[in-house]
């Protein structure tokens, strides 16, 4: 006869110990990893895709090999958000309008070059709108703004297809060989500005202008909307002036003047100058500190002559701080100080556009 027994007398098929909680946790891990390794693979896959320009050397002839891959790597992913997903993005198709007469500017104190343009791809049936600068002699790659390749909707005058859902885009899938962030901006987006050359100004002057004020006030405030006013628009001998009014109804009133290809500008804000350029001896818009924590700190390096490591870093209290390890020293504090401001200056920004604080530990006697 068979006797009961009480279920806790039987033994649990998975028991729960030590050794059952570290496998799971460790095969947990592996899926993710898995995962997360696929969608890497499926992005760099994107990422090196191109959208070949079948007549871009014919175009512009003295741009570089790698500068034509950013511009078709670029092409391919902005088509990639503006098409249904399960749609093929070509990789061939695309040209340069040929109506266009393409003229590439060098800016002959950072040997830059620049060039814009409108490419066409017929079978997609879009457009758009590429501004991209390049340098010949390598040396010079520093000289590079953050963004060597900006690519946008076009206008309404240079449609020639239907209309799309054309996604307004701040990072196409992100990182382009290595470091180079591909951005694209909808160039329609300051409805009203083709005023300016509808009333005098050369095309150069124009397509460079559009492209500091694009800089200056994407570097300065982010992802700004404006729009030109047209009751503020004057126009008079080669001088222009207008209001350029955000979404948030902050007006900042724009003074250029002309000569050829060349322009000064000067943005004001209620009566505050807040910027002013010259393109005949190019000084690019400061990057905005804001995003300085987000795409390049923490900073660690070591002191050229003392050999002594520090660091730049933003503390909590939104300050940013220089900490030096094993550093008494006034002299070397200065050191320290002067290569952050190195950095910075060659990364576009400005260290006294920042509140650097040292620490007190590094106050005192001699090392």
């Amino acid at each position: 006869m068979a006797t009961n027994r009480n279920s806790d007398e039987y033994e649990p098929i998975i028991k729960v110990n030590p050794i059952t909680i570290v496998l799971l946790f460790v095969g947990l891990i592996m899926v993710v990893a898995l995962v997360i390794g696929i969608k890497a693979w499926s992005d760099s896959l994107h990422a090196d895709k191109q959208l070949t320009v079948s007549n871009l050397s014919s175009k512009i002839q003295n741009m570089p090999g790698s500068a034509k891959k950013r511009v078709q790597q670029a092409l391919y992913q902005t088509a990639r958000v503006n098409i249904p997903y399960d749609q093929e993005v070509p990789t061939t198709g695309a040209k340069v309008r040929e109506s266009q007469t393409v003229t590439s500017l060098m800016d002959r104190d950072t040997n830059v070059y620049f060039a814009h343009f409108i490419v066409d791809i017929e079978s997609l049936e879009q457009s758009y709108d590429v501004q991209v600068e390049w340098v010949v002699d390598t040396a010079y790659e520093k000289n590079l703004s953050g963004y060597p390749v900006q690519i946008g909707c076009v206008g309404e005058n240079d449609k020639i297809y239907k209309n799309f859902d054309c996604t307004d885009i701040q990072s196409a899938n992100g990182i382009i060989d290595g470091n180079t962030l591909v951005t694209a901006y909808n160039s329609a987006g300051i409805p009203n500005m083709v005023k300016l050359s509808e009333s005098g100004m050369t095309d150069g002057a124009y397509n460079k202008l559009y492209r500091v004020i694009i800089q200056y006030f994407g570097s300065m405030y982010g992802d700004v909307r404006l729009s030109l006013d047209k009751t503020s628009f004057v126009a008079n001998e080669g001088k222009y002036e207008f209001d350029l009014i955000s979404v948030e109804k902050n007006k900042y009133h724009c003074f250029v003047e002309t000569e050829g290809q060349d322009f000064k500008l000067k943005i004001s804000n209620n009566g505050d100058e807040l910027y002013s350029y010259d393109s005949s001896i190019f000084v690019s818009p400061k990057r905005n500190p804001l995003s300085l924590d987000k795409r390049y700190l923490p900073h660690y390096g070591t002191t050229a002559k003392t050999r002594v490591d520090y660091t730049f870093n933003k503390r909590i209290d939104d300050e940013y701080e220089i900490s030096i390890n094993a550093c008494k020293k006034q002299s070397i504090k200065d050191e320290a100080l002067t290569e952050v401001a190195d950095w910075l200056e060659n990364l576009g920004y400005d260290i006294n556009d920042f509140n650097v604080k040292m620490p007190d530990y590094c106050d005192g006697g001699a090392h």
